[in-house]
């Protein structure tokens, strides 16, 4: 059946973007790129994002039988009370990755519906429950919900994802499709991310002197970013080369060394300048739905060694544009490759040649292709 969507007043097809925590995440800079990308093809776009720093956790808090149960939520709205009075302190924190001034609509939780009911289309993201826009009464037809990674078959809105929906699904690489396969999810649209070309770009500078050696690793406290193996290959490194400076650019990271620098707290344009100084931009990651930051180096002209996660293997090309790492590799044998790559400046000088060039097939206006090609067949469906 096919089924018409009324244009709003502007005469404009209206996107609205429900981001589902105050955060500076791979999930606001999608939503900030792709939006911009679709405001470039005539979309108007609309940020609605929440005062608390996950949506979905002071949603879920409520009174439950079971006292663990209450224990766990009333845990998770302190946490969240604490994050917008002391951390974000009622700003919104995506203000970092953009690179123009764009107005936001803050929510507790959930925008009023007769707001979302004006959109022509609704993207949600993250950890936005599909059934809450469905309880609202919002219809499923509007709704396009990204899906970036999975971690698990046992999260709780895998079930609005599988069997027959209404609403559209996209996943942000092919290996969370595969993921998406293995749970049972069918029925999705690729659509891969991008890099900003114009924010990353190589230094303007010759590295001949090199007295220091600059090697720079993404760093998150959780888990799925693997950081106690990383502070083992930090403190390695270190140990065998009195030449190398360390940057960490992340939250979390202990200092134990005067060569170790931590960055944290900069806008996109002075992150990606820090970047496009390293010698070397190590990724190692368990899990990621597309993996940005290895990308996002080779934009910046920076042989890249990354673990093989989300869309690493498409990008990348192992010797050729970056060194891909297998699952199952060990400290000693990271620190082998940062050490070869240290030493041989030509192949470092080839890889950040072929790097520059393979990254121009995955900008943010190849993503926005993708996505507009999705939206206007939903009009026609």
């Amino acid at each position: 059946m096919r089924y018409h969507i009324l244009m709003n007043a502007s005469g404009c097809e209206k996107v609205i973007f429900l981001l589902s925590q105050n955060d500076i995440g791979g999930n606001t800079k999608f939503v900030l790129n792709l939006a911009r990308e679709l405001n470039n093809r005539g979309y108007q776009c609309e940020y609605y994002v929440p005062y608390f720093s996950h949506f979905y956790y002071t949603w879920k808090f409520r009174t439950k039988r079971n006292f663990l149960d209450t224990y766990m939520w009333l845990k998770y709205f302190v946490t969240q009370i604490y994050s917008t009075f002391a951390i974000s302190k009622f700003k919104w924190r995506g203000e970092y990755l953009g690179f123009e001034k764009i107005t936001v609509k803050r929510y507790v939780f959930l925008p009023k519906k007769k707001i979302l009911d004006r959109a022509n289309f609704i993207f949600s993201t993250a950890h936005w429950d599909i059934e809450l826009l469905l309880k609202l009464g919002i219809n499923p037809k509007k709704i396009v919900h990204v899906i970036h990674h999975l971690h698990s078959n046992k999260a709780q809105d895998l079930k609005f994802f599988t069997g027959v929906r209404e609403f559209t699904l996209t996943v942000s690489s092919e290996a969370t499709g595969k993921k998406c396969i293995e749970y049972g999810i069918q029925n999705f649209t690729i659509c891969n991310l991008g890099v900003d070309t114009s924010v990353y770009t190589p230094a303007n500078r010759l590295r001949v002197d090199c007295d220091r050696l600059y090697v720079g690793f993404f760093y998150y406290d959780h888990p799925r970013k693997n950081p106690r193996f990383i502070e083992t290959i930090v403190e390695k490194l270190l140990n065998s080369n009195s030449r190398i400076e360390v940057y960490i650019f992340g939250n979390g990271f202990k200092h134990f060394d005067e060569r170790i620098n931590v960055i944290k707290g900069l806008d996109e344009i002075a992150y990606a300048k820090k970047i496009a100084n390293l010698d070397i931009f190590v990724y190692i990651s368990i899990l990621e739905g597309f993996a940005l930051p290895p990308l996002e180096a080779m934009a910046s002209g920076v042989p890249v060694i990354s673990s093989n996660v989300g869309a690493v293997d498409k990008y990348m090309t192992n010797f050729q544009n970056g060194l891909i790492l297998n699952n199952s590799v060990k400290a000693e044998e990271v620190l082998e490759l940062i050490t070869y790559l240290l030493n041989e400046q030509k192949i470092r000088k080839k890889i950040s040649k072929n790097g520059l060039a393979s990254v121009q097939n995955w900008t943010w206006a190849k993503t926005a292709d993708t996505y507009y090609q999705l939206l206007q067949n939903l009009f026609e469906t």
